[in-house]
């Protein structure tokens, strides 16, 4: 095997064991079930930022699709798909504070 190979082969390793603490931590540590899942979401993707094994348009994927499946379960009104992929209220009341505030010329 090349030393690229071999670097490449690491890091995914490596990234493979960050996620299995990552989730074992999540899981054991935490006993809010919404709290935990949020967790494991976060520290997932954190992960696979960090650590570039797959491109970050994929792990912002996973990012959304994490939210949908583990978290619409526990609040089914906040974390459904269509409220994930959508704009939500605090969009629209920043992008309302944008014509008040002080403006720069």
């Amino acid at each position: 095997m090349s030393e690229a190979n071999e670097r490449h082969a690491a890091r995914w390793m490596a990234a493979a064991v960050a996620l299995a603490a990552v989730i074992v931590a999540s899981l054991t540590g935490i006993s809010d079930p919404k709290l935990c899942r949020a967790a494991i979401v976060a520290g997932v993707v954190l992960v696979l930022w960090l650590s570039e094994v797959i491109p970050l348009y994929a792990t912002t994927i996973v990012l959304w699709v994490g939210c949908v499946l583990l978290l619409s379960p526990t609040d089914p009104a906040n974390f459904a798909l269509p409220r994930v992929l959508s704009k939500t209220r605090s969009d629209r009341r920043l992008r309302d504070r944008r014509g008040s505030g002080c403006q720069f010329r």
